[in-house]
């Protein structure tokens, strides 16, 4: 059992180092919400199911090839610091005078 949480640390650093490119988005997260969600997808499930894939490809890959486990998705969760931008001010007033969330 250590070899294999060994193996998905492993992984896990990979998919840290990936998600490094969404630093600077998560001040304004309802404007960059598009661009996080690619990025953040791309690494966790890029080519995770392919035979053409290469461990450095995601994180769903990395488990596969190196650590022969099955990923079944990446769930990320912002947790609030700081400010709200404005933006995300007008997005909260938008959903109270709709009722509820508008995707």
């Amino acid at each position: 059992m250590e070899a294999f949480r060994a193996c998905l640390e492993v992984c896990n650093q990979r998919y840290k180092q990936c998600l490094k490119k969404t630093e600077g988005m998560w001040g304004d997260f309802h404007r960059n919400t598009n661009n996080i969600t690619r990025i953040a997808n791309r690494c966790c499930l890029y080519r995770s199911n392919s035979r053409r894939a290469k461990e450095t490809d995601s994180l769903g890959a990395c488990a596969r090839i190196r650590c022969k486990a099955a990923l079944w998705g990446c769930e990320i969760r912002r947790r609030h610091q700081g400010e709200i931008s404005q933006s995300e001010k007008e997005r909260l007033a938008e959903e109270r005078n709709l009722g509820g969330r508008s995707y």
